[in-house]
């Protein structure tokens, strides 16, 4: 799913998460860093296109960055974090043992 996201003009990277919804469900969301002009709905439309129905994240959330650790690699539950904290609560779903 993020090498799609990435192939899109526009987007710079990727970070797909599992979250908890407030209902307790779990659904997959996407937090996408990309230009200002680059449009939620085009990102979605663009998913549709390449990726099957069930592949698509439930939401998709413009970020200014991801959160990395000084390997650089994406810390999931920061993202997470900076996601809820933008956009209201989103929690990453444990991972199961």
């Amino acid at each position: 799913v993020e090498t799609v996201l990435n192939a899109l003009g526009g987007v710079h990277e990727s970070c797909v998460l599992q979250i908890r919804l407030p209902n307790r469900l779990l659904a997959y969301a996407a937090a996408v860093v990309a230009d200002r002009d680059v449009e939620i709905a085009a990102v979605k439309a663009h998913l549709a296109r390449h990726l099957h129905p069930h592949e698509v994240p439930g939401s998709i959330f413009k970020v200014d960055a991801l959160a990395r650790n000084e390997g650089g690699k994406i810390l999931r539950r920061e993202t997470a974090a900076l996601i809820e904290e933008r956009f209201g609560e989103v929690r990453p779903a444990p991972r199961a043992a």
